[in-house]
């Protein structure tokens, strides 16, 4: 389970342009939208305990770029 500050960046957005622009990881696309995931007293979004997996991935040579990605679970 992971928790997550408040605010952080816009990635993948797509329609905050200056936002976009400062970078960060997009920690919406760790958070469920169905709206039965939601806090049950005032309807917000749960941005600690979410539940994730983690997977391992191949090592890359200094070359290589690393590519962001978010693998998110449905339980």
């Amino acid at each position: 389970m992971v928790a997550v500050p408040h605010g952080g960046g816009h990635k993948g957005t797509g329609t905050w342009r200056r936002a976009n622009q400062e970078g960060g990881a997009n920690i919406n696309e760790l958070a469920s939208s169905d709206p039965a995931d939601v806090e049950r007293l005032v309807g917000m979004s749960h941005l600690s305990g979410i539940r994730i997996r983690a997977e391992r991935v191949a090592a890359r040579s200094a070359a290589q770029k690393p590519e962001p990605a978010v693998a998110v679970s449905g339980t």
